[in-house]
């Protein structure tokens, strides 16, 4: 199994708290390991990639999100369309 070790990064976990500084160990597609910067990870034989800073997040809890979002707005009447200016 790959394993991949992002260093270097913004965690940005969803959750509602703030960003910060620290590293993710990904082990084939699954999060294995957030931790903030300078904390030790165990990540024998990970390929290191060293993220300059950038923003680092997982998408498939904002996906679930935006879904349960748009299926609420539909029960109130709303459709796509209408922030297109387009016929629904």
């Amino acid at each position: 199994m790959d394993k991949v070790l992002f260093k270097n990064v913004t965690v940005l976990d969803c959750t509602g708290a703030a960003p910060f500084p620290g590293q993710v160990l990904v082990e084939g597609n699954r999060i294995k390991a957030v931790a903030p910067r300078g904390t030790a990870v165990a990540s024998d034989g990970a390929q290191v990639v060293d993220g300059a800073g950038a923003t680092l997040y997982e998408v498939l809890p904002r996906a679930k999100r935006y879904r349960a979002g748009m299926a609420r707005l539909r029960e109130v009447g709303y459709r796509c369309s209408d922030c297109l200016g387009q016929p629904a």
